[in-house]
């Protein structure tokens, strides 16, 4: 059976991809979040002795920060969390001569805003915030690793995740606005906002079948085919809940106008045939914040 570890395993997408794979591998999961199970620092000496002790077949790396904070008020906690914390797993499994394979978690921010409908992998990045800066650098990390230590590091770039027990970002503030006793949903940003989301359940079921497949060394796109206006997505929650408030938005902070993703070449290495429901997934997500 093969052996799993998760650094970052207690965050939004690490505890449900552990729920996923618990029952189907051995998987450990691993945090630096104070009080919390598994919690280690982050270091040279912790790394070699997981990698030593457990000689895993699959790493999965999500740690570092989760806010893509486009005012970019600390310039370097990214880079601290992220950047330093991967220079050193990646040196650890160099030196421990790791034939397995690992999967950085990067994102859709890396591309930035992007006048093509549709960007593939081969899309030149463009960061426009430290969070998507540190991504870049992060994927650069693993480039050097994997072209002079061999090292087989999968770089999944993901869009917008949604969910149940996710307190933050887009979809969660819509629902709790909508779920106040105020008579209005207010907003950063604009009307003519939109963004690509995906289901964390549709993530994960992503995920567990690339465990299998033979990608190796390859920067993967994971998407879910299609854009939402912001506005839209208000519209369906109020739908699904039955509650009809006015919509205010407050253009005080200019965001990405991100691109959507091409996963034509995801799907050269899996088989999903499906249709993603945002819809679905908003209910459930609806349900776990009631």
């Amino acid at each position: 059976m093969k052996k799993i570890l998760i650094f970052g395993g207690y965050g939004f997408i690490g505890s449900h991809l552990y729920n996923k794979l618990k029952n189907k591998y051995i998987v450990l999961r691993f945090t630096s979040i104070k009080n919390k199970r598994s919690k280690i620092k982050y270091n040279y000496k912790n790394f070699s002795n997981i990698i030593k002790n457990n000689k895993p077949d699959i790493i999965f790396f999500l740690s570092g920060t989760s806010y893509p904070d486009y005012r970019n008020k600390n310039h370097i906690v990214d880079l601290r969390k992220t950047n330093l914390v991967l220079q050193t797993l990646l040196s650890v499994l160099t030196k421990n001569d790791f034939r397995g394979k690992v999967f950085y978690f990067s994102s859709i921010g890396v591309y930035g805003s992007n006048k093509s409908n549709k960007v593939t992998e081969e899309n030149l990045t463009k960061p426009e915030s430290f969070y998507a800066l540190a991504k870049v650098l992060a994927e650069k990390q693993c480039k050097y690793f994997i072209d002079n230590y061999g090292l087989k590091i999968n770089i999944l770039r993901i869009c917008s995740i949604f969910g149940p027990n996710l307190k933050r970002q887009i979809i969660y503030k819509i629902i709790k606005e909508n779920m106040n006793n105020k008579d209005t949903i207010k907003l950063l940003g604009s009307p003519a906002d939109k963004r690509e989301f995906l289901f964390i359940y549709d993530l994960v079921e992503i995920i567990d079948k690339l465990i299998l497949s033979n990608a190796e060394q390859e920067i993967l796109n994971i998407g879910s085919n299609k854009q939402y206006l912001i506005i839209d997505v208000i519209k369906k929650v109020q739908k699904i809940t039955k509650k009809s408030k006015k919509i205010i938005f407050m253009s005080k902070i200019k965001t990405p106008k991100l691109p959507l993703l091409d996963n034509k070449k995801l799907y050269k290495f899996i088989n999903l045939k499906k249709n993603f429901d945002l819809d679905k997934g908003l209910r459930k997500t609806i349900l776990n914040n009631k």
